[in-house]
């Protein structure tokens, strides 16, 4: 396998530092019902739904009104930022947070508590308080006692506390520098374009289904390729930024990972489509909703980017990818492997 070698003449122009942070809080959640209580194993719809037909109860003025584009006050309410109903016309907007799960399970007691994470991004992040208390009156009339909530290891509500919230610590998230280790090398040594031997592998595992068109038609596990994923992660990324902090990074910024992504090769691929349903208690409609769920593996001839990709992945494994990801779906992990 040829080592990657780019030119020395290559203009970096990854200027992140005017990209300005963004806004996220995280927050792992607990409750406990006081019965037995059976949920979808796709448990982020159910609780996006349960969520926000408290919160249109809770923050809506103009209850009868069936959509907030049009609304008086929709600029300055929680409910249309929270849940794309779009406001001045923006209805294209995805939702400023995602609810975490992370397993299937079903069945659920006092022996057995619901856990699962809210993030918010951007202004909603301004908004927790009321959400957890939306979120605490909507448990309690289905008799789920909201246990615990803890933001960065520090808790914000708990039965066994002072009985009042405590306002949560805001993360800043740095804009992934996507430049590779190469043309740093190659801008401080303009006469000298090193050669990276070493290969390396990248695993990726999604926790939640991944769903990405690509082609105008739903990817599935056989055609994942590492190009489709990044791509994924750069239409994500970018929106998050540009919704939560008005910036829209250049597309320029990820070329040169685009390009290096081209050069991966798949050499596990344990991926298998997994379908789900989504619920909407204001709607009362339930849909199909599945992705592509599993591990898959791929090589890249060079270390040159290494550092990028772990940019990349790290930023977008908080945010998550794909479609309909405020329930919850697109959720990974990865890793790698230098050889």
């Amino acid at each position: 396998m040829s080592a990657l070698t780019l030119p020395s003449s290559s203009n970096v122009s990854t200027v992140t530092s005017t990209i300005p942070k963004l806004p996220l809080l995280n927050l792992e959640i607990t409750a406990i019902p006081k019965n037995s209580v059976s949920l979808p194993a796709f448990k982020g719809s159910w609780l996006r739904s349960l969520l926000g037909a408290e919160l249109k109860r809770s923050l809506c003025l103009f209850p009868h009104q069936t959509a907030c584009n049009h609304c008086e006050v929709a600029a300055s309410c929680g409910f249309p930022l929270l849940y794309g109903e779009g406001v001045s016309g923006d209805t294209g907007a995805p939702p400023l947070y995602i609810i975490r799960w992370s397993d299937l399970l079903c069945n659920f007691s006092s022996e057995n508590p619901i856990k699962f994470g809210i993030s918010l991004i951007g202004s909603a992040t301004s908004w927790a308080l009321q959400i957890l208390n939306a979120l605490e009156r909507a448990f309690r009339a289905r008799q789920i006692i909201l246990q615990s909530v803890i933001s960065e290891n520090t808790q914000v509500f708990g039965l066994n506390g002072s009985g009042g919230w405590t306002p949560p610590r805001v993360q800043f998230l740095e804009f992934p520098n996507l430049s590779s280790a190469l043309l740093h090398e190659t801008v401080e040594n303009p006469n000298i374009t090193p050669i990276y031997k070493e290969s390396v592998t990248y695993t990726i595992n999604f926790i939640s289904p991944f769903r990405v068109k690509a082609n105008g038609s739903l990817v599935n596990g056989a055609n994942l390729s590492l190009p489709i994923l990044v791509a994924a992660m750069e239409r994500r990324i970018s929106t998050a930024w540009k919704v939560a902090t008005k910036v829209a990074p250049a597309r320029e910024l990820f070329n040169e990972i685009k390009l290096a992504a081209e050069s991966a090769v798949p050499t596990i691929q344990s991926l298998s489509w997994r379908e789900e349903r989504r619920f909407s208690h204001r709607q009362g409609t339930a849909m199909n909703l599945g992705g592509i769920s599993g591990t898959v593996s791929y090589l890249l001839p060079s270390t040159a980017f290494s550092k990028a990709f772990d940019n990349l992945f790290t930023v977008a494994s908080k945010l998550h990818i794909g479609k309909q990801v405020s329930f919850g779906l697109g959720s990974f992990t990865f890793s790698r492997i230098t050889k």
